[in-house]
């Protein structure tokens, strides 16, 4: 027998071991898809869930104060950093006030000499009032004593006024914080040159944190002052703390269409102890209930980035159908399109179960 006809002999051998094994497979598998599988199922259909709006915002003080002087002088320190925490009369920023210095050592120099003076008038007033009270001096140098003795007081009058003006120029070289609260804004450093009005620091008040949110115009309607929010921090792990509406901005923004709301916190001080102003917020405003079509978590099957569920159509199959899914709520999940009411949803089952198996309900 040569090589071409042991081939001939092989070949149809082989087609047939293979046959009888692809056979095997299929029949294998078949069976296994003919095997009831038990499954547990619930009716689709659609619940009341609270509706919930979500807006941004941002956390800040209504009461901001920002600091300048005026006088121009060099910056001599600005002791704290923005986010630091200052008290009340802490100084937050030094001006250079060599120059005060000088004029306040010349008011009380000139200050010294005008009382000195003063006094020497009023002792020679004295002595000549007396005089002329025994007709021994003339109207004329009564009068001139007199208008002498009140140009003297004035002068005193005079340096007072100017001692005034610079204890108030004083005030502006050391600026102090006129509250407790912290640095949100810092426009100089040490060495810069401070100019009359020019904004130095903001400082905002600490036990006044507030969030400013933005409502759409189609949703400022349905607030009131005094309405209940829940507030979440996301920077604070997703903190929730509860809020109440303090003002509704009754013009909003003509390009954008948006109202601006203010929302105070509520309750104890040290739940909302870690808040700091400039932290992005979200406010959560339950707006009634609305009807959605929500499933169990646990029916969701997923095959790479798809998701589907199991329904039992009539002839008792489970068919997989992919679904789009919506919000969450707790252990259900909204489903936007792929599921209608009155389906009949597997929510278990034992084993592993294939589109298209035969399935028993329990």
């Amino acid at each position: 027998m040569n090589r071409k006809q042991l081939l001939y002999l092989i070949i149809p051998v082989l087609a047939a071991t293979a046959f009888s094994g692809c056979r095997s497979n299929k029949e294998r598998k078949a069976g296994t898809a003919s095997e009831p599988v038990s499954v547990t199922t619930t009716t689709v259909k659609q619940e009341e869930i609270p509706a919930q709006v979500v807006f941004s915002g941002t956390v800040g003080s209504d009461h901001r104060v920002t600091l300048s002087t005026k006088m121009m002088g060099h910056v001599t320190a600005v002791p704290f950093d923005i986010g630091a925490r200052v008290h009340k009369n802490d100084v937050v920023v030094r001006i250079q006030s060599d120059n005060l210095q000088a004029q306040k050592q010349q008011i009380e120099a000139n200050r010294m000499e005008a009382e000195a003076a003063l006094q020497n008038m009023k002792i020679n007033y004295d002595r000549i009032k007396a005089l002329y009270d025994e007709n021994s001096a003339t109207k004329k140098e009564l009068d001139d004593i007199t208008m002498q003795y009140k140009m003297a007081r004035a002068r005193i009058d005079a340096i007072d006024s100017k001692e005034k003006e610079l204890d108030d120029m004083f005030k502006y070289a050391v600026l102090r914080a006129p509250m407790e609260g912290f640095v949100v804004q810092k426009n100089v450093e040490p060495g810069d040159m401070a100019a009359p009005g020019q904004p130095l620091v903001a400082i905002e008040d600490a036990n006044d944190l507030q969030v400013t949110a933005t409502v759409p115009q189609e949703q400022i309607g349905q607030f009131s002052v005094g309405d209940s929010v829940d507030i979440r921090i996301d920077v604070l792990d997703g903190k929730f703390l509860t809020g109440r509406i303090l003002h509704i901005n009754r013009a909003g923004d003509a390009m954008s269409g948006q109202f601006r709301i203010k929302i105070g916190f509520v309750g104890n001080p040290r739940a909302w102890s870690d808040v700091r102003s400039g932290m992005f917020a979200h406010v959560l405003w339950q707006a009634g209930d609305e009807q959605l079509l929500t499933i169990p978590k646990t029916a969701l099957v997923d095959r790479g980035q798809l998701t589907g569920v199991y329904v039992v159509d009539d002839n008792g199959q489970a068919v997989l159908r992919w679904v789009r899914t919506g919000k969450s709520y707790g252990d259900r999940v909204e489903i936007l399109a792929g599921l209608n009411p009155g389906d009949r949803l597997v929510t278990h089952y034992t084993g592993r179960l294939l589109d298209g198996q035969e399935v028993v309900s329990n």
